[in-house]
Parts: structure tokens; sequence; C-alpha cells
């Protein structure tokens, strides 16, 4: 696959994360601790998605016990690219709301984890994602 390819199957895959995760984070700034911009609501996934999308693939693909059968390690590769997101989100959105780590981390769980089962979903219809 080249570089425009892989960027044209992101492209959709990112604007659904960003869809799917933002009204989690926007629920979330009514109860925060500190006012929190719409703008840093998505900023996570803008920061995470291309680091799950892109490089999570290629770590798999290197690691030897995932030889010669990649696919094999395909459940471990989500299970720590999502595990990935959600730390980085969840402490993002702690440094800008000052909320409760409990808190963050859950709504980070709820928001990935609904992205994740969505995109599935999505891509069992045949969406291109």
């Amino acid at each position: 696959m080249t570089l425009p390819d892989a960027l044209l199957n992101w492209i959709p895959a990112l604007l659904a994360t960003v869809v799917l995760e933002a009204p989690f984070w926007m629920w979330a700034r009514r109860g925060a601790a500190r006012a929190v911009d719409a703008v840093h609501v998505v900023t996570p996934s803008l920061v995470t998605h291309p680091v799950v999308w892109f490089v999570s693939p290629v770590v798999v693909v290197v690691v030897p016990m995932c030889q010669p059968d990649p696919m094999a390690c395909y459940p471990a590769q989500i299970a720590i690219a999502e595990l990935f997101a959600i730390a980085v989100e969840a402490a993002w959105w702690q440094s800008l709301s000052n909320d409760r780590w409990r808190r963050a981390i859950g709504i980070s769980v709820a928001a990935n984890g609904f992205s994740v089962a969505a995109g599935y979903a999505l891509r069992a219809m045949g969406a291109p994602l």
C-alpha cells in the first residue's frame, strides 16, 4: 500500500473517531473542574489516532513472536494501541480539566471503547475504515 492510499484509508477512520469520541468529551466538559475549550476536546484523537493507525501495525510486524503471521498478534496490537490512546487521552483531559484521574480514565475508556466497537460495526457493514 502506498502512502497516499494509506492516508486515504486513514482519513475516514480519523473523522469517524473524532465524531464518535467528541460527544463523550463534550459531556465531560459540563462536570469538569476547569473550563475546557471545544477545540481541546478533539485534540487528543488528533494526537493518538495517527500513532494507533500507522505505528502500532509496524510494531507488530517487527516483533519476532508475531512472525510468520502478524495477524496472530492483531488482538494484542489493538489492545496495546487502545491502552496507549486511553492513557494519553486521559492524561490530556486531566491536565486540561483538573478532573480526578479516575474520572478522566473512565471517560477515556468509555469514549475509546465506543469508538472501537462502532468502528468494528461500521467495518462489518462495509464502511471503508
